[in-house]
């Protein structure tokens, strides 16, 4: 069983400047769906920076899943975080919306598409 203790565990090691700089980096990119490709590339490329082992697979080379495995020491538990890629293109109207371009205001993140990654 988890206890109230693990999940504070958990929480002290996440930096959330740099949670907050990787979500507004995969919101920027342009990745609609059966175009994730990129956005693939970014997040492999970030779980290699952090010591994964990734792989991209996927039936097509623009429409890859990421796999990101960080082998612990056994005996702990396992945690398999899952997500999709694909965003809905933001209207050209709503980019001059600074709402829509991202901002930061004390701990929030404000900024179309970043609630979909």
């Amino acid at each position: 069983m988890v206890t109230d203790a693990d999940i504070e565990c958990v929480l002290s090691l996440i930096d959330k400047e740099e949670l907050a700089e990787l979500t507004l980096s995969l919101a920027s990119i342009y990745s609609p769906p059966e175009e994730e490709g990129k956005a693939a590339e970014a997040v492999a490329e970030w779980l290699r920076r952090e010591g994964f082992e990734t792989k991209l697979i996927g039936l097509t080379p623009e429409r890859p899943n990421v796999v990101g495995t960080l082998k612990g020491t056994g005996g702990g538990y396992s945690l398999i975080f899952c997500s999709h890629l694909d965003v809905a293109p933001a209207l050209p109207e709503l980019l001059r919306d600074p709402m829509a371009r991202g901002m930061e205001r004390r701990t929030y993140i404000i900024r179309r598409r970043s609630s979909e990654l």
